[in-house]
């Protein structure tokens, strides 16, 4: 006999009012805060506000990816999405707003895999994400990571052995975790495909063979786009080039600038 399956928008769906997903916001601050359990926040949102188990699940782990960062996989409405970030930043301060738009675009792209969800529920989050991103200005400097960091390696190399002995004396060895809205792009794949079967295990910078097989036996090297696509370039295989390891790193921190194509 063949089983019937419902898709994610065919499953009834529990109507959460404002004030269902104001207690579950509550509630799951005071489960991040620890001054209850899951348990007992989830058995409160079904005896005293309705909820069903699984609804009741979804909103509370709502708050907790949005507070984490972490990406969400259940689908709470828009509304209750918004009034917890709304509340995140009013009660925490503009810090709560990058894990949370980190944790809602995770959701989005999530969400992307169902056709489904493509043109309704995910355009709305799209416009909330659009609408709260704006948010972040204050807080975010654009900078490239990397020449950061390397500004700090060089700051530290200038410094005495003192006080760069002094500093790791008391640097904790844990590093702090940071959230980071980043622009990526999406790569064709074919281009890559192309560039490495052009250089045929030859780097095209240093003209070296390539320093080493992966585990599939094919050989190393590493697919640089000679303008950025981060300044314009195009993903194409007439604006990239397969290089070895050593010759990529130094066509992004080497003196000498990638030459014209």
């Amino acid at each position: 006999m063949a089983r019937l399956f419902l898709s994610r928008t065919d499953m009834p769906r529990t109507k959460v009012t404002e004030d269902m997903y104001q207690a579950a916001c509550r509630l799951g601050a005071d489960v991040w805060n620890l001054k209850t359990t899951d348990a007992k926040a989830r058995r409160a949102l079904q005896n005293d506000f309705g909820f069903k188990t699984k609804t009741a699940n979804a909103y509370l782990r709502a708050y907790d990816g949005l507070r984490s960062g972490r990406t969400l996989k259940l689908t709470p409405q828009v509304e209750a999405l918004r009034y917890m970030i709304l509340h995140l930043t009013t009660n925490i301060g503009a810090s709560a707003l990058l894990p949370a738009l980190q944790s809602l675009s995770g959701h989005i792209e999530y969400l992307d895999s169902f056709e489904s969800t493509k043109l309704a529920e995910n355009s709305s989050l799209r416009l909330l994400y659009e609408e709260l991103l704006p948010g972040l200005s204050p807080m975010v400097k654009l900078s490239d990571e990397d020449d950061l960091f390397s500004q700090q390696v060089a700051l530290s190399i200038a410094d005495t052995a003192a006080k760069r002995a002094n500093r790791l004396e008391q640097a904790n060895p844990v590093p702090k975790a940071r959230y980071l809205i980043v622009k990526t792009f999406r790569r064709n794949p074919d281009v890559v495909a192309e560039v490495q079967l052009r250089a045929n295990g030859t780097c095209e910078g240093c003209r070296s063979p390539a320093p080493f097989e992966r585990p599939d036996g094919s050989l190393y090297l590493e697919v640089h786009h000679v303008k950025r696509l981060a300044d314009g370039g195009h993903d194409t295989v007439a604006n990239a080039i397969a290089l070895c390891p050593n010759c990529h790193r130094e066509r992004h921190h080497g003196r000498q600038p990638d030459p014209a194509l």
